[in-house]
């Protein structure tokens, strides 16, 4: 038996991405990701309950993707970040948080996903990995700045016991630092950000 040992995390060949381009083939909450959460929180003395929903508005989390450090750019950005800020501010029974979270401790940003966000919107990136932070029955909708993205986020959510949607940019471009940001159908996404409101809502 071994007292200590390290081992190296597969990367990209793991099997959470080994079938990123195509549906999950078990899309349910699974006992080990609820288990992986409680435990990372627990070693971090944090909650695993979540926010309440009894008569609270729905919090959502839009995070913002920012230049940090010495980078002019960084890739995928919100082109009217603003605007979409705005729609889900003046979405009724909502409360709305505009987060870069490059500004803010990794502690609280744990805390922010885990206990503190019913929604959490962002485009496609590192950062939707917090959601598996999130308790079931919380959302995540991921914004694709083009189509045929890794589907790794959709799939962890499912796993996670997570409602999920997704809104697709038409734009054929690559997305990369030297692209232009990402123009956001506001109208379609709120379309979509209310079926997460009703759906985080049932018990």
């Amino acid at each position: 038996m071994l007292q200590q040992a390290i081992f190296v995390p597969p990367g990209y060949t793991s099997l959470l991405y080994a079938h990123g381009h195509e549906d999950n083939s078990c899309p349910y909450n699974t006992a080990l990701f609820k288990g992986f959460r409680e435990w990372f929180l627990g070693t971090l003395s944090l909650p695993s309950q979540g926010p309440s929903r009894a008569g609270q508005p729905v919090r959502v989390v839009l995070i913002s993707r920012k230049p940090y450090g010495k980078k002019k750019r960084v890739a995928r950005q919100i082109r009217n970040e603003l605007e979409l800020f705005a729609m889900v501010e003046q979405m009724q029974g909502v409360q709305a948080r505009l987060i870069d979270l490059a500004r803010i401790s990794l502690a609280e940003q744990i805390q922010l996903v885990s206990s503190d966000t019913n929604i959490l919107v962002g485009m496609h990136g590192a950062a939707l990995a917090w959601s598996l932070m999130m308790p079931p029955g919380t959302a995540l909708l991921e914004l694709w700045p083009q189509p045929n993205m890794w589907r790794l986020y959709e799939h962890t959510a499912q796993w996670a016991g997570l409602h999920y949607r997704r809104w697709v940019s038409q734009d054929k471009m690559p997305h990369s630092v030297s692209e232009p940001p990402t123009s956001v159908d506001v109208q379609a996404v709120a379309a979509l950000l209310k079926t997460l409101v009703v759906a985080v809502h049932k018990p």
